[in-house]
């Protein structure tokens, strides 16, 4: 492994830091600056541009910039520009990672298509009254739930059905064409009568309902592997023991049927089902929502449980407008994802291979997302040897060369240092044998001294 240098000594890279706003509701870009390695030129210029029309928003900021240095830059956005956008770095001289591609939030759009009775979304005492409270207000996904429903005749642009009633087999087969052709669709099944439908509906035979003798029911099994209840599947939200239903009738499936049990009544009698049909999918409540027939509208699962069925009807969780090249996999389903480039019309599911601004299709719904440079490519701090030898990178060149030199040396220095320690060990030695001589002859001499004075006599 080889040291490369590039064109130029430093560089200053961009990154993206979301969106903020102040008092007045003036909306703030914010980007971050980061300057690596040893800069010719301090002076940088920081410009946000209409991505569209490349015409410049708003005046430049003036920067300067040294090695090291990290800066948050926030950059107005006049009302009257929606974007997408571009924060135009200039003054740098390594131009591959000056531009940084920037869209608005957009919150995904849910239009009902209700079918029912004209004045349940207005009625107290109808589950569409509680469905409509639920979902006002909402961000993401936004719902739209007209107060003067469509007729059965329909709203073909309507991306989701609530069918709240018997339906005659002609308009069943008409939703049923909606659905596969990706609409999404909950069927509230609070009559007996209703369970015929289903017939049309899943273009199957032998749905039909039975009385029960009692009409107290709770949830007996729930699969919380399921998108529409995994996220009660923690202990601490699982239990739904103290949720009641009033109805007194149960569904009686078929034998065979595409559909998919999600929940079970403690009687056995399904609760939850759900049967994908063609591109679209039908979601399938056994039981009235309305607060004289259940507790479930009133429940503190009731909010939560339609965000999650809204929201897979647009793609599931909110997902992410700005990623980096590198986070593609990670944050998005690529296989069932269409783009096209800005400036163009026409959709691809090639997966883009440079930074810009796109737009993203994903099921029904679609969406500008940004795609920038991850911010590692844009540091030029050299990395010390030793995080190369950690991560295991095989050392050639100079780098081995110096490797050597330094262990060279390092054997030298502990030579020397033996040879210094061998030397003193030496002199050590020296000194003791002349200090026993001493003592030696300063104890012949004392005894000689006392036997000479032992033979003098008195």
């Amino acid at each position: 492994m080889l040291p490369v240098d590039g064109t130029h000594s430093g560089n200053t890279g961009l990154r993206w830091l979301g969106w903020s706003g102040d008092e007045s509701s003036e909306t703030f870009i914010r980007i971050g600056l980061r300057t690596s390695g040893q800069p010719a030129t301090t002076e940088r210029q920081l410009r946000l541009l209409d991505a569209r029309s490349e015409e410049p928003i708003g005046e430049p900021v003036t920067l300067y910039l040294n090695s090291g240095d990290n800066r948050i830059v926030r950059l107005p956005v006049p009302e009257e520009h929606s974007g997408p956008f571009v924060a135009q770095l200039e003054g740098d001289p390594e131009s591959f990672d000056n531009a940084l591609y920037i869209v608005k939030e957009e919150p995904r759009s849910i239009t009902i298509d209700y079918q029912g009775l004209a004045d349940a979304p207005n009625d107290p005492n109808q589950a569409a009254f509680y469905l409509r409270k639920a979902t006002t207000g909402w961000a993401d996904p936004k719902i739209d739930f007209p107060l003067e429903p469509a007729n059965a005749a329909n709203d073909p642009t309507a991306t989701f059905i609530v069918i709240d009633g018997a339906l005659a087999t002609p308009e069943a087969r008409a939703l049923r064409s909606r659905i596969e052709a990706g609409s999404h669709a909950l069927f509230l099944l609070s009559n007996p009568n209703a369970a015929a439908s289903l017939d049309a509906l899943l273009d199957e035979t032998g749905w039909s309902s039975q009385p029960i003798d009692r009409s107290d029911s709770r949830l007996g099994s729930i699969d919380f592997n399921h998108p529409n209840f995994d996220l009660f599947a923690d202990p601490r939200f699982s239990d739904f023991s103290k949720i009641r239903f009033y109805h007194d009738f149960a569904l009686i499936e078929p034998e065979q049927s595409a559909t998919q049990s999600i929940a079970r009544y403690d009687d056995g009698s399904p609760a939850v089902l759900e049967a994908t049909i063609g591109a679209g999918r039908l979601a399938i409540w056994v039981g009235d929502w309305s607060p004289q027939e259940s507790q479930w509208a009133l429940s503190s699962k009731f909010v939560p449980w339609l965000q999650r069925l809204f929201e897979r009807s647009v793609g599931g969780p909110e997902q992410p407008n700005a990623l980096e090249m590198d986070g593609l996999a990670k944050n998005l389903a690529l296989d069932e994802s269409q783009w096209s480039a800005l400036g163009t019309d026409a959709f691809t599911k090639e997966t883009p291979r440079e930074p810009g601004i796109y737009r993203l299709r994903e099921a029904r719904n679609e969406r500008w997302i940004a795609l920038n440079l991850p911010a590692g490519e844009s540091d030029w701090e050299r990395r010390p040897q030793e995080d190369w030898e950690r991560l295991g990178a095989p050392l050639e060149g100079l780098f081995q060369t110096d490797r050597n030199a330094a262990a060279n040396d390092e054997s030298q220095r502990r030579l020397e240092s033996a040879v210094e320690l061998e030397s003193q060990q030496q002199l050590w030695r020296w000194l003791i044998i002349v200090v026993a001589i001493i003592l030696a002859a300063e104890s012949l001499i004392a005894r000689r001294l006392q036997n000479r004075e032992e033979g003098i006599p008195a």
